[in-house]
């Protein structure tokens, strides 16, 4: 019955944003998910909207409570985080773009992530921990 009680604890705690996890004596718990706190931040967003090149960036904010902000349009919006996956959902229905999470950021220009939007553009983004972009 203990061991349930910490698993339980431990499912509280991950919805809350923080690491939690069962492990066997000695060994560093496992996350059950991985903490918002490890995923937010500012980041430098490069698009390139229907193979138009890479010449538009912006500043995006992933705040630990899930939302999402834009430095240059002023879009808001939402975010969520899954097995090193993100999904960025603009409120003005503007674009969804799709990641993978790395240490410096989502994706790269080798491997860059995707993005639509509601007027069924495509196109391909990644994004750079920072704050400094020419929002173009």
């Amino acid at each position: 019955m203990r061991r349930m009680r910490i698993a339980v604890a431990g499912l509280f705690a991950a919805g809350l944003g923080i690491a939690g996890g069962v492990g066997v004596a000695g060994a560093a718990p496992a996350p059950l998910i991985t903490p918002a706190a490890s995923v937010a931040g500012s980041y430098v967003v490069q698009v390139n909207w229907d193979n138009g090149g890479w010449g538009s960036n912006f500043g995006m904010t992933l705040n630990s409570d899930g939302t999402a902000s834009s430095s240059c349009a002023g879009d808001t919006g939402v975010w969520s985080y899954s097995h090193h996956k993100v999904t960025v959902n603009w409120d003005s229905g503007v674009a969804l773009y799709l990641g993978k999470k790395h240490k410096s950021g989502f994706d790269s220009l080798k491997k860059p992530g995707t993005m639509s939007n509601n007027a069924g553009d495509s196109g391909l983004w990644y994004a750079t921990s920072g704050t400094t972009s020419n929002c173009s």
